[in-house]
């Protein structure tokens, strides 16, 4: 009895869940952006230093030189002084009303503007899973200035083939921009010990807690047949807490503490892993999600255990790790890792090789550039 109601109050909030994610507002660039002026210089407007800014622009705006270009932090840094005229505004995910009223006021001056986007905020919006105080978050940040933004927007980019097909409206194309760092910043900058335990990293915060949900028992019997490992978790609120009350030994679980974006870099580089867990559950949110845990992995210098999901698809090497969502399968998969170290070792390198490629291609879709930057 009790899980039909479960059963029943899932479908209904299915249902709901679809009409609100249709309902969303997406942003749609202009219908024939005419008139624009060749690129003379870029902008990228960023909240603060965060991973999207650094897995795709650091590396695409290093290679546009000798074309200027800079970025400036919608907290905290004033756009005033720059000059619009043939400037290309790229805007990272967010945009607050200082920034919108400068771009109004220069709209015919400027080359373009283009809105990216790596998540599916509407999903995130009308899932399940993200806090609430999350979801009023993304409202207003990406909501809220959607109706002025989109007089601006010249284009829009997604960080995925999924994205893009979300975001689709009519006529109004959106472009692909996927992941491409700086190989370089993520490495680690030691080679992991052989001695000691073999560590088992799982960092996800935010709107993961089916990961969390999943990995959690999988954790109870690995930990029970394999002393030597420990599980490194990053996670906050309820998932932190799931993991606090797992019961798993002192010795083999360490909570790893938040941390703003350029400490965590840091941290992963100089602390690494053996195994990285990069589970991915079958949801909406996760549908459009790009394979930027590649690049987290390599920073760890870990071999990775990847959910056979699309997300990890489209770049997949043979000597990677990817399985289905079976928890035996996986318990299974962190016992021979954890009992293989040249195993972890192909696994890992075939990783850093995926996430070298994905630099291959900086250039910036919808840009056209001066033939000779000014002086």
């Amino acid at each position: 009895m009790a899980d039909a109601v479960i059963g029943a109050q899932r479908s209904l909030f299915d249902r709901w869940s679809d009409r609100a994610y249709r309902a969303v507002p997406r942003p749609r660039a202009l219908a024939s952006p005419k008139g624009r002026a060749a690129v003379s210089s870029v902008l990228v407007l960023r909240k603060g230093n965060n991973p999207t800014y650094s897995y795709y622009f650091d590396a695409r705006l290093k290679a546009l030189s000798p074309l200027p270009y800079q970025s400036r932090c919608i907290d905290s840094e004033s756009l005033e002084g720059i000059d619009p005229e043939g400037l290309f505004v790229i805007i990272c995910r967010y945009i607050k009303p200082a920034q919108l009223r400068w771009l109004e006021r220069h709209q015919s001056e400027l080359a373009g503007v283009a809105l990216f986007i790596d998540d599916d905020i509407a999903a995130l919006l009308t899932g399940s899973e993200a806090v609430w105080h999350y979801r009023i978050y993304l409202a207003s940040m990406t909501l809220l200035p959607l109706r002025r933004l989109n007089r601006l927007l010249t284009h829009v980019w997604a960080s995925t083939p999924a994205l893009m097909e979300a975001l689709a409206a009519g006529d109004r194309p959106v472009s692909l921009l996927p992941p491409a760092p700086d190989t370089a910043e993520h490495l680690p900058l030691r080679a992991k010990s052989l001695e000691g335990p073999v560590t088992v990293a799982f960092h996800a915060t935010g709107v993961h807690g089916q990961e969390h949900r999943f990995l959690v028992p999988i954790a109870q019997r690995v930990v029970a047949r394999r002393p030597n490992v420990r599980f490194d978790i990053l996670a906050q609120g309820n998932d932190r807490k799931l993991w606090l009350s797992a019961g798993l030994p002192e010795h083999q679980l360490r909570i790893v503490p938040l941390m703003r974006w350029p400490e965590y870099h840091r941290h992963s580089r100089e602390t690494g892993a053996d195994i990285f867990a990069v589970p991915l559950m079958h949801n909406r949110e996760n549908a459009a999600r790009a394979d930027t845990k590649r690049i987290d992995c390599a920073r760890l210098g870990a071999a990775a255990i990847f959910s056979d999901s699309p997300a990890y698809a489209s770049r997949r090497h043979a000597d990677e790790i990817h399985i289905g969502n079976n928890p035996d399968t996986w318990i299974e998969t962190f016992l021979d890792l954890a009992d293989n170290a040249y195993r972890r070792q192909v696994a890992a390198q075939a990783t850093r090789d995926v996430v070298a490629a994905m630099s291959d291609d900086l250039r910036f879709p919808d840009m056209v550039l001066s033939p000779s930057p000014p002086r």
